[in-house]
């Protein structure tokens, strides 16, 4: 479930801590650490809220330490 594209990091160790399921609606609170791709250490954590319908995810919120992100990868115009 990393967010972020093959390459950028390595030794990656992705955890969930919990899980929370109300209806159609979850919400998953999670923890990784890893080293990018020049060597430096990797930790972040988020939650990621999701809704399923008819056996398929159909939204999905994702939430994570935007500095870490900012700190380590290249920037990109929206």
């Amino acid at each position: 479930m990393s967010h972020l594209p093959a390459g950028l990091l390595d030794e990656l160790d992705f955890r969930i801590e919990r899980t929370l399921i109300d209806g159609e609606r979850a919400a998953v609170t999670w923890s990784e650490t890893a080293r990018t791709w020049d060597g430096l250490p990797w930790a972040d954590h988020g939650v990621d809220v999701f809704r399923v319908q008819h056996d398929h995810i159909t939204m999905l919120h994702e939430n994570s330490d935007v500095r870490m992100v900012h700190r380590h990868f290249a920037h990109y115009e929206v």
